[in-house]
């Protein structure tokens, strides 16, 4: 109303366009080396938080643990942001210790010693038909009685993740001492 009045008024008609609900890969976790798939729906047009990527999916190979953002766009304009975290499991490391590494005939029995990292399953196989999974950190091993025979013993551990990691160690045995006695 105006101060002689006078009364006016206007309609003016506002439209809320729907904002995009994305919809991302959950978080993964992959071990090194390895790579993973981040897919997303939801919008019609996505940008990366990298500009090299593109598209409704990514393959991605991080060395570290990182978190992927993208951005969807619909129609009308309106946004909505997603991300997804790959994380990147530590390796194992296998590791033996193995004494003595030469053997005689007469005493084929080492000491091995698993001295792995991160290890929560370890498999041996003592490459002569044996294999065995054992928690045990130390333990004798006596190798069949073969003269001049290498076996090449391999330890795969495994996280608790699943990363995988492996070694091996040549035991070689050897032919026992002889002793000539003149008679």
């Amino acid at each position: 109303t105006s101060a002689q009045g006078c009364q006016d008024s206007t309609q003016l008609s506002i439209t809320v366009n729907p904002s995009p609900v994305l919809s991302i890969s959950p978080d993964q976790g992959i071990c090194p080396g390895f790579g993973a798939t981040i897919s997303v729906s939801g919008a019609l047009n996505y940008v990366w938080s990298d500009p090299q990527w593109s598209g409704i999916s990514i393959a991605v190979a991080p060395l570290t643990t990182t978190t992927y953002i993208v951005y969807g766009s619909n129609q009308f304009g309106c946004m909505d942001t997603a991300q997804s975290t790959v994380t990147v499991y530590p390796n194992p490391m296998a590791a033996i210790s193995a004494n003595p590494l030469v053997l005689t005939s007469d005493n084929p029995t080492v000491n091995f010693s698993n001295v792995s990292l991160n290890a929560a399953v370890s498999v041996w196989n003592f490459d002569d038909g044996t294999t065995t999974e054992t928690s045990q950190t130390a333990f004798d091993y006596t190798f069949p009685f073969e003269e001049d025979q290498d076996y090449n013993v391999s330890l795969i551990v495994t996280s608790l993740e699943g990363c995988i990691d492996q070694t091996q160690v040549l035991i070689q045995i050897k032919g026992g001492t002889i002793y000539y006695v003149p008679t």
